[in-house]
């Protein structure tokens, strides 16, 4: 067994010592077979640990001692053994395994048609969902996050809209076709609102505040813009690209995007995995980061280290402080099976097969293109499609450790 490290302290001179909160010892360490090792200021001539009502055993620091046995008592003699101190130990095991994913089906189908290409939107807490099955765009609307659904007659947007592109704003719902910008406050109620001199190619993200996408211009050159509430592109230079030219390998298609603010408080956006615009499937690994102190943004490639295999149509999500790689394809069109963890923001990722522990539900089956988004407590997936199937199934899953409220110090 692992050893179990904590720090305990006394509550202002009650003579009880407590383990703080976050030191406790993890859920399913055994505590009847415990070799304590203290630590002191000062040597003392003896420790003393009473277990129960009869038991006594002096501490040599190789006897194992079964801390089940309540209450627990520790009587510590001073060095010049003239003075001596009782404690009371709070001895605290954490009852539920923190790591662990609980998960509800909240709808078995959103949609009631046959679903194609889709897309789902987390709006401030009202959840969307897109589909388009070759005949118009539909939209369905949830407010009570993705347990009742109710379709909303689209307005506005072409009849061959890809609705993988719709994209949430700073405000509004954001959509681009050809050279077209299509703007709405509602998400069911669309106007064209811009006209472009570029073709867009790809919808990336809304990133403080502005939406990026790539595009070509008048020249047929393919480089990044964002665009702000005047609707004027912007390219976007010396960030950290090959001059203001989009890299080949740079994915237009079927990839993952996902903001989040990382340790160091800087906002990030990954741009991971999907098609480039040679119609290959890559292993990107886009890391784009805000430097709000001097008002700058750096992209940087981080396939080259992280050796993920190539992919598509994968959704990673920011939760609990690490990312969740979801669904997906490799390049010989096999699934995605399991769930992949990053704990450094992208920078490497782990297979997670703990059936033990499922990190998505058990009625999940494999798939590519869904969707996953997070709120305050909780993750969900959304839909998806396979070589034959469109989905609209809605799951939420939450870690135990996410959501606790403090109820005091």
């Amino acid at each position: 067994m692992a050893a179990a490290k904590f720090i305990v302290e006394e509550l202002n001179d009650t003579g009880i010592i407590r383990m703080r909160k976050n030191d406790s010892v993890a859920f399913g360490t055994p505590i009847n077979k415990i070799v304590p090792a203290i630590s002191y200021y000062a040597p003392p001539a003896a420790v003393v640990f009473y277990l129960g009502d009869s038991i006594a055993i002096p501490l040599t620091g190789y006897d194992t001692l079964d801390l089940s046995i309540r209450p627990i008592k520790v009587r510590v003699i001073s060095q010049d053994t003239k003075n001596e101190k009782w404690y009371n130990l709070d001895f605290n095991v954490h009852t539920m395994n923190g790591d662990l994913f609980l998960w509800d089906t909240l709808t078995t189908a959103i949609s009631p048609q046959k679903v194609g290409e889709q897309k789902a939107l987390n709006m401030n807490g009202t959840f969307y969902f897109y589909q388009n099955n070759g005949f118009r765009p539909r939209m369905f609307m949830s407010q009570d996050k993705g347990v009742t659904w109710t379709e909303k007659t689209i307005t506005g947007l072409p009849t061959n809209c890809t609705v993988r592109q719709i994209t949430e704003g700073p405000s509004q719902f954001f959509y681009a076709q050809d050279n077209k910008l299509y703007l709405s406050d509602n998400g069911y109620e669309w106007q064209e609102a811009a006209t472009l001199d570029i073709q867009v190619m790809a919808i990336y993200m809304c990133f403080n505040e502005y939406i990026w996408f790539s595009g070509r211009d008048s020249e047929g050159k393919a480089r990044l813009y964002t665009i702000g509430e005047d609707l004027t592109p912007v390219i976007q230079t010396n960030i950290g690209l090959l001059g203001d030219t989009l890299p080949l390998n740079f994915p237009v298609q079927d990839f993952a995007s996902i903001p989040f603010t990382s340790s160091s408080l800087h906002l990030h956006n990954l741009i991971a995995g999907g098609y480039d615009r040679r119609g290959e499937i890559t292993n990107a690994l886009w890391s784009l980061e805000y430097n709000y102190i001097y008002d700058t943004y750096h992209i940087t490639d981080m396939a080259s280290e992280s050796k993920f295999p190539p992919f598509a149509g994968a959704s990673i999500s920011y939760y609990g402080k690490f990312l969740y790689l979801i669904g997906g394809i490799h390049d010989d069109r096999s699934f995605i099976e399991d769930v992949y963890v990053s704990t450094n923001e992208g920078m490497h990722w782990t297979q997670v097969q703990d059936t033990l522990n499922p990190m998505k539900p058990g009625a999940f089956v494999r798939r590519y293109r869904t969707t996953t988004f997070v709120d305050s407590t909780n993750l969900y997936i959304i839909g998806g499609e396979d070589f034959t199937t469109g989905y609209s199934d809605v799951y939420r899953g939450k870690m135990n450790s996410i959501g606790w409220p403090e109820i005091g110090n």
